[in-house]
């Protein structure tokens, strides 16, 4: 009898797979011939509803691998590849040697079931300064940790009736107060997570016994304390220089 390869494949997927994040299947392929294996070539299709992202070479929705080498009596060879979905679950059935230099081929795999788990999201978001006064531009940044896909969407409630968009976002309040913030996060699989904070925005701290004025131009209380404040030195600086005559 002459001496000839035989070929039995595997699969499986990577532990605790989650919805969005990469998976990795990995196919065995084992020589139980008595004689060697060359060029062994593996096909896989890609899951319906899979994204391919890296592991071989991709053409058509068909990830291929060549082997060079199997030796015979249990030799074997493991290779892989990486993709994303947004399903819960995903089939696999395609997968086998198709050739090799002996002509040999292999059966269909074993179809393989994958359930994924939903990603925890975890929203969160920083701002500064820590204690923001009426009229000063407040920075927000989206600081949302996730095992899942990237997150793709933000939406900002500052509280005050205005809302933004981004990783990053600048609000000014106008009035002092405590004002709920609200952040909704949102991933490539449409997967959403919320946080609140609140933010207690204060009065601008008198500066040289003054009260800073608002942007928009002084108001009349201003111009009379200022106008106050000149007439008093004006009338010290008069007094000073009569009585030095």
């Amino acid at each position: 009898t002459p001496e000839r390869p035989a070929f039995t494949i595997t699969k499986q997927a990577s532990a605790n797979p989650i919805v969005g994040a990469p998976l990795t299947y990995k196919l065995t392929v084992t020589n139980t011939g008595n004689g060697v294996g060359t060029n062994v070539v593996i096909t896989d299709a890609v899951p319906v509803g899979a994204h391919y992202l890296s592991g071989g070479g991709y053409a058509n929705g068909v990830v291929s691998w060549t082997v060079t080498y199997l030796a015979a009596n249990g030799g074997s060879a493991q290779v892989s590849f990486v993709v994303t979905t947004c399903q819960t679950t995903l089939t696999n059935t395609l997968y086998r040697v198709v050739t090799s230099t002996q002509r040999v081929s292999s059966t269909w795999g074993a179809p393989l079931t994958t359930h994924l788990n939903a990603p925890t999201i975890n929203a969160d978001f920083d701002y500064t300064p820590a204690s923001p006064v009426v009229n000063e531009p407040v920075d927000f940044d989206d600081a949302t940790t996730t095992n899942g896909g990237p997150i793709v969407g933000r939406g900002w409630d500052f509280g005050d009736g205005g809302t933004g968009s981004g990783a990053t976002v600048s609000h000014v309040y106008t009035a002092t107060g405590v004002y709920t913030v609200t952040l909704v996060v949102t991933d490539t699989c449409g997967y959403t997570a919320t946080v609140e904070r609140t933010v207690g925005v204060g009065q601008a701290q008198p500066v040289g016994g003054f009260t800073l004025p608002q942007p928009g131009g002084l108001r009349p209380a201003y111009l009379l304390v200022a106008l106050m404040a000149l007439t008093a030195l004006a009338v010290a600086f008069v007094r000073k220089g009569n009585a030095r005559g």
